[in-house]
């Protein structure tokens, strides 16, 4: 006897799991008249007649959860037997929209959405497969980015000024359908006005160019009274757009502006409060030190900033002398601030892999992985800069990745010192593992790179001087600080064997991956990883870029774990893993092989197949 292909096996596999999962979508939309039944007669006092519960909803539902979904997956199996199309992606295609129906129910609640949604999206699903395949050729892919930004615009507009969900309901997996079904609603109507009015799909997707401008009208316009009319006016502009985007001009357009503004508005948006209150121990840091410097009082020499100048209170009475002496400055400047680190990382990404997709991999995993933070800004930034420096021998890179280091010393020294003392190390590493023909290459960056430090400390040295406290800052800093912090500053390191010694049940086991306990151990283990990885391409001589930029985030993320284990809790193991996803995503891309490298960033470099 033959056996069936591999491919019809998981077909008919996955054809009784759609059947099965749509019958019990019926019975539960059966369920939802449940309600209505009869309480139990109170005959006596119990649980069931005090909360007036019916107990026949239980016996009706057991009983017709066996009467009605066997046989009905019997039934919609034949039906789909017949209805599924022939080839494997179009029968999944097809068949998976059943899978989601139990899904439905638990997130909608309504019968129409459970039992309709699913049959609508089988029969659009594989039609999918009959657009040409020429509106998705490479060049065509940058207009593809635009307009993926021009309808998460458009969604962010609506979500900013209704202040609502698109569910009726309140659930992720509901909004995350709703949010992709509205996706895919604008590349079916840009397909569709581009087959109608026999226009070139790029000149269709420019001329909704306008519509990034929606979702910023919020922050000024408050409130935005008449929402429609933006929209009309957007899209009459739009009409007004005769010329299409070149592609490089549309991918520049997309990275380096609309993207990056984009994903700043979402983390200023999702981070601002109308109303805070007061943390006295985090909030007093920065607060109680500005309160004496308006008074006249010198950093360092009358105070003692553990973190930073700028951070500990200096930052906060400049601004307040600029806007006024109130609460709400410091608490919007570090919201504010606090904004560009997932912008860092997008370009930190962007320039690890020149990559649109994969740099918001990049921020994705980073939002996982960290917490929004303004001091981690000025490492993530300085990173990135330095990695293009010693890609692309950018002068200007390395010497903003200097201002950057310098900045990031006086905001929050233990980062400052952590972003130098990782530079050095990376261009050491970098001049010994390089050919000597290109040695160059890799020392090259190190004058400038301290050149821009000299640039971004000078201002604050300057500001110690004219105050007489420099040598109190270098004291302070660099002999008080490192003597007493373990002393009085750090923490011990949680217990994580005591789990699987003591009390090992899944329900611990669930929780120790779940929670706080896995991920002070996530950033140690990628970090040893990819030091596994690194070690053995430089043994093998077979150093090439793309382990020069893994060895790069490997060298900061390993220096500022000093941070995470110097006061080993949760909050702080988050702050010094903010490049942790980055690394995760060029680890994934290098595991999955060839063909993730070539699909999703083409201008990476083949990736390395182990030896």
């Amino acid at each position: 006897m033959t056996a069936r292909p591999l491919s019809d096996r998981i077909i008919a596999a996955l054809l009784w799991t759609a059947a099965f999962c749509f019958a019990a979508g019926v019975f539960f939309s059966l369920t939802l008249f449940f309600p209505s039944l009869p309480p139990t007669k109170p005959v006596a006092v119990g649980l069931v007649t005090i909360l007036r519960y019916s107990k026949l909803r239980d016996y009706l539902g057991i009983g017709l959860f066996f009467l009605t979904v066997p046989p009905l997956t019997i039934v919609f199996h034949r039906y789909g037997e017949r209805l599924r199309p022939k080839g494997t992606v179009p029968a999944i295609l097809f068949l998976a929209p059943y899978l989601l129906a139990p899904f439905f129910y638990l997130t909608t609640g309504k019968a129409g959405w459970i039992l309709a949604l699913p049959v609508v999206l089988s029969m659009l699903a594989p039609r999918l497969l009959n657009i040409p395949r020429s509106l998705f050729r490479e060049e065509l892919r940058p207009y593809h980015a635009l307009l993926f930004c021009e309808a998460i615009s458009w969604i962010l507009f609506r979500y900013l000024v209704t202040g609502r969900r698109f569910a009726h309901i309140p659930t992720l997996f509901l909004e995350i359908v709703f949010v992709a079904a509205l996706l895919a609603l604008f590349w079916i109507v840009a397909f569709f006005i581009a087959r109608i009015a026999d226009v070139r799909f790029e000149r269709v997707v420019t001329a909704g160019l306008p519509l990034v401008v929606l979702p910023f009208l919020p922050l000024f316009w408050i409130p935005t009274t008449h929402p429609r009319v933006a929209i009309f006016i957007a899209l009459l502009v739009g009409l007004l757009i005769r010329k299409p985007l070149s592609p490089r001009a549309t991918w520049r357009l997309c990275a380096f502006v609309i993207l990056p503004a984009l994903i700043y508005l979402v983390s200023y948006a999702s981070t601002a409060e109308g109303t805070q209150w007061i943390d006295l121990f985090h909030r007093g840091e920065s607060i109680g030190p500005a309160s004496d410097y308006l008074r006249g009082k010198v950093p360092y020499r009358d105070t003692f900033p553990l973190h930073g100048m700028l951070e500990d209170g200096v930052l906060d009475s400049w601004l307040m002398q600029l806007f006024g002496r109130s609460l709400d400055v410091s608490v919007v400047s570090g919201v504010i601030v606090g904004g560009f680190l997932a912008v860092s990382i997008w370009f930190l990404g962007l320039a690890v892999f020149e990559s649109i997709p994969l740099a918001m991999l990049c921020v994705a995993m980073g939002a996982w992985t960290t917490a929004e933070n303004n001091r981690t800004f000025f490492q993530v930034a300085a990173v990135a800069l330095f990695w293009y420096a010693l890609k692309r021998n950018s002068r200007w890179s390395a010497v903003f990745s200097g201002v950057f280091a310098g900045l990031a010393l006086f905001f929050s020294y233990e980062i400052g010192l952590y972003t130098i003392a990782a530079a050095v190390i990376c261009m050491l590493v970098g001049r010994v593992l390089q050919p000597a023909g290109e040695s160059g290459r890799v020392g090259g960056p190190a004058p400038r790179f301290f050149l821009g430090l000299a640039l971004g400390t000078a201002p604050f040295v300057i500001y110690l001087i004219a105050r007489g406290a420099l040598g109190d800052f270098a004291y302070t800093s660099f002999i008080v600080i490192p003597r007493i912090i373990d002393a009085v500053w750090s923490l011990p390191f949680p217990d994580v064997v005591g789990t699987f010694r003591q009390n090992l049940t899944l329900h611990t086991l669930s929780d120790f991956v779940l929670f706080e306990k896995f991920h002070l151990i996530l950033s140690p283990l990628v970090i040893a990883i990819a030091a596994v990885y690194l070690i053995q391409r430089g043994l093998r001589r077979r150093f090439d870029t793309f382990d020069g930029a893994l060895l790069v985030l490997t060298v900061f993320a390993a220096v500022t774990q000093r941070t995470a284990f110097g006061r080993a809790e949760f909050r702080h193991q988050y702050f010094a893993a903010f490049l942790v996803g980055p690394m995760l995503v060029m680890l994934a891309t290098y595991a999955s092989g060839r063909w993730l490298a070539g699909q999703w960033a083409t201008a990476v470099r083949p990736v390395p197949q182990a030896n």
